[in-house]
């Protein structure tokens, strides 16, 4: 018993600057050695020891997810042109009123019809600006426009 008290006060006093918890665990010993000492037989002694403060979990990272990328066409150098298409429509079957006010079916024939459509041309337009044809050239290295 005087060699575990002994130890404590060594270990205290060599250790002054340690942490409360580690001067705690000592003095608990050094109680459960005396405590076990001065009981007899018949009786029982216990006692418990918690270690460290209490264990809570981190929270999780919040994961975000950004929406995926817009992807835009861009077309490369071009120009809309207006393109005259001819069309075939086939026989229908168109109902009308007569003079009466009655529902009539009549019999329509197929015929051609011609409809405008825009189309995109990749390159450059031939029409905008044509210097041969008496247009605006933005060419200044001859002449006086350059000067």
């Amino acid at each position: 018993m005087n060699i575990m008290r002994e130890w404590v006060v060594r270990w205290v006093t060599s250790n002054l600057g340690t942490q409360m918890k580690h001067l705690t665990i000592a003095l608990l010993t050094t109680a459960a050695a005396l405590a076990a000492n001065s009981a007899s037989a018949e009786t029982s002694f216990r006692i418990g020891v918690r270690v460290g403060g209490p264990t809570y979990r981190p929270t999780p990272p919040v994961v975000v997810y950004a929406p995926p990328a817009v992807v835009v066409y861009a077309p490369g150098r071009g120009y809309w042109d207006e393109i005259v298409v001819k069309a075939w429509v086939p026989v229908r079957w168109v109902t009308t009123r007569n003079h009466r006010g009655h529902l009539v079916r009549i019999c329509e024939p197929d015929y051609y019809t011609y409809r405008t459509d825009r189309v995109w041309i990749e390159g450059r337009n031939p029409n905008h600006y044509p210097a041969d044809r008496g247009g605006h050239s933005h060419d200044t290295s001859y002449g006086h426009w350059g000067r």
